[in-house]
């Protein structure tokens, strides 16, 4: 098992919510050991979009499936820092 990389759109919001949802769950059904959500071209979330990622975390929990989430712009790191997003999954910034 390996783990499954999903490149994000520029906008996680309430109009590429469904989209992403089937992404992730189509990754999730092929059993990977962890997923990552590489956000480097991400420059906009929305609470849609929040909730997105919170259900994604929550079905990897429950399948013992890492996730996590890469190349966070600064921006949206400090939003998902004072969700305290930080304190349930890894959340990487841009280098």
């Amino acid at each position: 098992m390996s783990e499954e990389v999903l490149k994000m759109p520029e906008n996680i919001v309430s109009t590429t919510a469904e989209d992403l949802r089937a992404r992730m769950k189509t990754a999730l059904g092929e059993g990977p050991s962890g997923l990552v959500l590489d956000m480097q071209n991400t420059k906009y979330v929305d609470s849609m979009g929040i909730g997105v990622l919170i259900a994604a975390f929550n079905s990897c929990r429950k399948k013992q499936v890492e996730f996590k989430v890469i190349n966070v712009d600064k921006e949206i790191l400090e939003l998902f820092t004072t969700m305290r997003l930080d304190q349930h999954f890894s959340i990487q910034s841009k280098a």
